[in-house]
Parts: C-alpha cells; sequence; structure tokens
C-alpha cells in the first residue's frame, strides 16, 4: 500500500467486499483507480428515520471516496472513509436476481485473484466499464461471467496463447498453450474441448450473444475456466458464489 502520506485525497473505487468491524464500523475491501486494492474504514450507514445501521456499499458499486488515515495497532495505519458518493445508481443489477448473482461472482473473483499493491489504471477502466456494461445488457447475460473471466484473464498476464492452436491440438493448461505433443499431466482439453476454447477465447461484452452453449457445455466452460485460474494462481481458494452462480443456470 503507499504510504500513507501520499494518500490522495479523493479517489474512485469498485465495492469487493464488506467486512463488519464492530457496531459501528466496516472494514471494506476496494479496488481504488489511485493505488489498486486496499481495505477501509468506514462508519456504519444510519437511516435518517430510525436511525437503524444501514449498508449503502453494495457489491461491485462504484464510489467516488473522499478518505484519510486512522491508525490501529502497532502502528499500523488503514485508510479510513470520511466521504463517500455512489457514482451512479446500479437499478438494473440490483433488481434482476441474475444481474445480482453474477455481480457478486464478479466481485469474489476481482477480490480473490487481485492482490494488493501498485494501482493499474488499465485494470481499473476494465473493471469500471464491466460494472455498466452489466447493468445496461439487454442478450448475452448468461455468458457475461464467462466473458468476463476470458478477459481478466488479459489483464493477469495468463491469457492463453491462440496462436499455438493447430486442428486436432489440445490445451495444456499448465503451460497456457496448445500443443500436439505429449502432455505429461492431467491438466489439458481434449481436442473437442480445446476447440471451444479457440473460440471462447474471441469472446467479449461485444460479441457475448453470439456464443451459445448448451447447459452441460456452459458448467464445464466455467470449471475448467476456474480450475485454470487456481493452477496459476494456487493462492485462490474456494469461489462461494460459485455454487450459487451454477445453480440458478440449471
Amino acid at each position: 500500500m503507499n504510504n500513507p502520506q501520499n494518500i490522495p485525497g479523493k479517489t474512485r473505487g469498485i465495492i469487493l467486499h464488506i467486512f463488519p468491524y464492530n457496531d459501528t464500523c466496516n472494514i471494506l475491501h476496494i479496488y481504488t483507480e489511485d493505488f489498486g486494492k486496499a481495505s477501509f474504514i468506514a462508519t456504519k450507514h444510519r437511516s435518517r428515520k430510525n436511525k437503524k445501521p444501514g449498508n449503502i456499499f453494495v457489491p461491485l458499486t462504484i464510489h467516488s471516496i473522499e478518505i484519510q488515515t486512522a491508525k490501529h495497532n502497532h502502528g499500523s495505519s488503514m485508510m479510513r472513509i470520511r466521504e463517500t458518493k455512489p457514482e451512479a445508481p446500479l437499478q438494473n443489477i440490483s433488481s434482476n436476481p441474475l444481474k445480482v448473482t453474477i455481480a457478486l461472482f464478479l466481485s469474489e473473483i476481482i477480490l480473490r485473484t487481485i492482490r494488493e499493491g501498485e494501482p493499474d489504471p488499465r485494470l481499473f477502466n476494465f473493471l469500471r466499464h464491466t460494472v455498466y456494461t452489466l447493468e445496461t445488457s439487454a442478450t448475452g447475460i448468461a455468458n457475461f461471467h464467462i466473458a468476463f473471466l476470458i478477459r481478466l484473464l488479459d489483464h493477469l498476464g495468463l491469457s492463453p496463447r491462440i496462436s499455438s492452436y493447430t486442428e486436432g491440438s489440445r490445451f495444456d493448461m499448465l503451460e497456457g498453450l496448445f500443443t500436439s505433443g505429449r502432455i505429461s499431466h492431467p491438466y489439458e482439453l481434449s481436442p473437442d474441448h480445446s476447440r471451444i476454447l479457440r473460440d471462447l477465447l474471441r469472446i467479449d461484452y461485444r460479441n457475448m450473444s453470439r456464443f451459445s452453449f448448451s447447459r452441460n457445455d456452459r458448467v464445464l466452460i466455467l470449471n475448467k475456466t476456474i480450475e485454470y485460474y487456481r493452477l496459476h494462481l494456487p493462492h485462490i481458494s474456494d469461489i462461494k458464489s460459485l455454487a450459487v452462480l451454477q445453480a440458478i443456470f440449471n
């Protein structure tokens, strides 16, 4: 994390996870524009009518954030949110059960795959674009999470080498390339599934509605993509929202 003295007074951030800290505060994990993924402490919002704590920090919402620093145990520091304002309401995501489920899945994937560190403006812009595309998309929603996972690989430096594909080759999941040679481990895709992956590597939010998959193929694609993530990012633990996402498509 940046030195607290160099932290800008304002930034934009995408809410990933909210964890209750005590009766009055939450710990927030946020992917920010100015310093990447970071943790914040924020006072719980209270309704003017009943003065009960509410939650304005819904996962995947984008906020304009005014920050400060607060000292904690052993002299370490955590950024404290002084004031925040949603950049725009996500009415479609919040009212559509499928989009709610996808949003929770995306926020968990971002939380678990991206480490705290230096800012990445290109990644922030991609994630922000993802949020607003999910909000406004009317077609191809069943493929949205797949398009996201494939495109996120580009930003993580893990995208398979599509140029290595030849007809009948198999995808080596450890090496991240297609090969006609012998693979000495079990992490591979059959020629038929490798052909599907070759085509799938071209998916994005603009063309996702053109991809048609059976229920079984969609489950297989999702499971193999998550397996690929885990092979290359061993720190990823179980994705809790994965089962919910799979269930909603059954």
